[in-house]
């Protein structure tokens, strides 16, 4: 498994993914990179929860102070990160790959199986960025409005859906 992560609030996906492929670190010490090319194997099943809420960590309002003992409040500074761990990861997703997206306001959810190229990269300061299409050979998508309304689609062979960047 190269990924085993249960829900939380402030990550961009979580579930179990096996896959096989080639992996690198180069760079300084100071500004790694980890690349890796990976394909999905079978007992693949990823959840990505599309939320509009931002984490502490994407916040600049947070402001660490000083402390001097002469009565003196000290400098205001903002922490600075003395490395940088970036992570570039190209993935071959096959219809062995269980595929789950939650609609944000519990608008319902996608379950899809297909092929896909996404190209993703994510760092140590917080950038986040996915490029890509992928092509739907099957699914469901289960429609909910307020809990009102509920009804469950067939998603059918060739929809696709787009990554183009920063999905906040």
């Amino acid at each position: 498994s190269v990924l085993n992560t249960v829900y939380s609030p402030i990550e961009a996906y979580y579930g179990k993914a096996k896959a096989t492929g080639t992996m690198t670190l180069k760079g300084p010490i100071d500004f790694l990179v980890l690349r890796a090319n990976v394909k999905s194997e079978k007992g693949t099943g990823v959840v990505i929860p599309i939320t509009f809420s931002r984490s502490l960590s994407e916040n600049d309002f947070i402001q660490y102070r000083r402390v001097v003992s002469d009565g003196d409040d000290g400098d205001i500074t903002t922490p600075e990160e003395s490395s940088v761990l970036s992570l570039e990861l190209g993935m071959d997703v096959t219809r062995n790959a269980d595929i789950g997206i939650i609609l944000p306001y519990q608008m319902g959810t996608i379950d899809v199986h297909g092929d896909g190229l996404i190209n993703m990269g994510i760092d140590s300061r917080g950038e986040y960025s996915m490029f890509g299409n992928y092509i739907m050979d099957n699914g469901d998508f289960l429609f909910n409005f307020q809990n009102l309304l509920k009804k469950n689609f067939e998603i059918q062979k060739g929809g696709s859906i787009t990554f183009n960047g920063s999905p906040y």
